[in-house]
């Protein structure tokens, strides 16, 4: 029962800690990707992402984690086409920073975790690939303008995956609103 109590009482005393130094901070995030394909015929589109981050620790060396949805959906009426990409990413690493004022910059890298699922229906007939989980290497920079409690964050980063071919990176860029608590 004591260890229970003095473990309770040092994770509660590290939370009220964090919470009381800034070191806690959650920003919501919604982005917009540009992505190019090449199936069926090239063309470009542009996604929609949500999603939540967290970081912990002080400006100069932090941890963060991010998780994002996505979907998107594409017809392609004279081709008899739909398609449709869910894709679920999740990233965890370092960031590193520094603010001049209500001006802040940052560097970031970590792992990164992606699924996705492709359906595409094409004459009635639906055909759904993809699902496994693949892993690869990111990095990235932002910047963010704070105001009182809440700040706004905007970043690009490359998540390194091979895909598709001929590419090494898949670019991704980000624009969140946060608050500090």
């Amino acid at each position: 029962m004591k260890i229970k109590f003095i473990i309770t009482f040092l994770f509660l005393s590290f939370k009220t800690f964090a919470l009381a130094k800034g070191l806690l901070v959650v920003t919501p995030i919604f982005g917009i990707e540009k992505t190019y394909k090449s199936s069926p015929f090239f063309k470009e589109k542009t996604r929609t992402y949500y999603g939540l981050r967290a970081l912990l620790g002080p400006r100069f060396l932090r941890l963060e984690g991010e998780l994002t949805q996505s979907k998107d959906d594409e017809s392609l009426p004279e081709q008899n086409l739909t398609e449709e990409e869910k894709s679920t990413q999740a990233k965890l690493g370092i960031r590193s920073g520094f603010s001049a004022g209500p001006l802040g910059f940052y560097l970031r890298a970590g792992g990164n975790a992606r699924k996705r699922e492709f359906t595409t229906v094409q004459d009635g007939v639906t055909t759904t690939r993809g699902g496994a989980i693949k892993t690869s290497p990111y990095a990235g920079a932002g910047a963010s303008l704070s105001a009182g409690g809440f700040f706004i964050d905007a970043n690009i980063t490359a998540v390194f995956s091979g895909e598709p071919k001929g590419s090494d990176y898949d670019t991704q860029s980000s624009l969140g609103i946060g608050f500090r608590f």
